[in-house]
């Protein structure tokens, strides 16, 4: 009887930030507060991340801070908050599944979840330094693009 496979080791994409093209301000969360928001851009360790590709598409955006992952309900409304936890290597939870188009590439991305919605500062915050990051419908607007921008 032969041993049940081992997990593979998915390599990961990094590191780089996650630019908003219309605030020009990066996405992180510094320590105390696990709610993901958009900063001035430094090179501290809460601004870079690492994409896995889940096999089929969508990626894991792991932060190099603490290696959790990126996570927002998937199936919630327009508006909801993205926060970090705990990465799923399974790849099951849709709440820590992302679309990434075009993922290797410094052109502006859409970062969307399985149901479409994509990732945006919270517009009544005006793009503010500390801004939350939500999610909502695809409109194709700057504020909804971020540049992946590798080895800052």
């Amino acid at each position: 009887m032969g041993r049940a496979a081992e997990p593979t080791k998915r390599a990961a994409v990094g590191p780089f930030q996650v630019r908003n093209q219309g605030t020009g301000r990066c996405m992180g969360m510094p320590a105390g507060d696990d709610r993901m928001r958009v900063w001035n851009c430094t090179s501290e360790p809460y601004q870079l991340w690492d994409l896995i590709a889940d096999g089929r598409g969508a990626y894991h955006m792991v932060t190099r801070r603490d290696g959790r992952c990126l996570a927002g309900y998937a199936q919630g409304p327009s508006g909801w908050a993205t926060w970090l936890s705990d990465c799923d290597r399974s790849f099951t939870n849709v709440d820590q599944l992302w679309y990434v188009d075009p993922a290797h590439s410094a052109d502006p991305a859409r970062i969307a979840n399985l149901f479409g919605r994509v990732l945006e500062p919270d517009r009544g915050w005006g793009g503010a330094n500390e801004s939350p990051v939500v999610t909502n419908d695809n409109q194709g607007l700057p504020h909804q693009k971020w540049p992946l921008i590798y080895g800052p």
